[in-house]
């Protein structure tokens, strides 16, 4: 299994170039975030625990595209915004 990537970490490293590999997933134990895959350029495959329905909301449409990914914020303030996108 990939490593996790926090939102925290995210923003530290942001901007972060990556492909969004998979849709968003409900973790299957209780109390956990919900996730999905990145590939991130020079470093693989990570885990990211998403934060709020923003953020998911957001990361849905993204599936299948590579992009420049901006995160800010935390908690229910999380934020990411899309830079240059392709399929």
């Amino acid at each position: 299994m990939a490593k996790t990537l926090f939102h925290s970490e995210a923003v530290r490293i942001s901007p972060i170039r990556c492909r969004v590999k998979t849709d968003v997933q409900h973790s299957k134990y209780k109390g956990k975030p919900d996730y999905c895959v990145l590939d991130i350029e020079g470093e693989g495959e990570r885990t990211y625990n998403i934060d709020n329905a923003d953020c998911a909301n957001l990361l849905h449409s993204l599936k299948g595209c590579s992009c420049m990914l901006e995160f800010s914020g935390r908690d229910a303030d999380a934020r990411i915004q899309i830079g240059r996108a392709h399929v």
